[in-house]
């Protein structure tokens, strides 16, 4: 019985250190995050900052300083676009709760009022204004 109880007490320590080395951060393991950290920081950096470290003589053609006008408008139709299109291959004909949607009624409006007055803050305040308003009216609440 003796000899029983203690492989018991020594199983019972094998877990218990093995437990604490489970969750024991070493050394190493705080220099590997702290340098990935680093490296985000330095890409972070210098992805932003490129253009201000660039030297003077080099300059953007008007072409592409034309074409960097649409990347906010672009960035902004990648996010919305695909969650207001909501393609299902099974039902291939268009159903009224599709075209009805606060997502799209919102953002139809949201495009006039930019269209009418060509201010992005204006347009996206009455297009979420819109949207939650919908929301409330639909029972479905502010967050879903």
């Amino acid at each position: 019985m003796r000899r029983i109880v203690l492989h018991r007490v020594a199983i019972d320590a094998c877990d218990a250190r093995s437990n604490v080395n489970k969750n024991e951060s070493t050394m190493a393991d705080w220099v590997h995050f702290g340098l990935i950290v680093f490296g985000m920081i330095c890409a972070t950096v210098f992805t932003r900052s490129a253009f201000l470290l660039l030297p003077t003589r080099w300059q953007l053609s008007q072409g592409t300083l034309a074409a960097l006008r649409y990347a906010p408008m672009a960035a902004i139709a990648a996010i919305v676009v695909p969650d207001l299109i909501s393609w299902r291959p099974a039902q291939a004909e268009l159903q009224l709760t599709d075209v009805l949607s606060p997502k799209l009624i919102s953002a139809t409006i949201a495009a006039v009022v930019h269209w009418r007055y060509a201010n992005m803050l204006l347009s996206i305040a009455v297009g979420m204004s819109v949207f939650w308003g919908l929301r409330l009216a639909l029972g479905s609440g502010l967050m879903g």
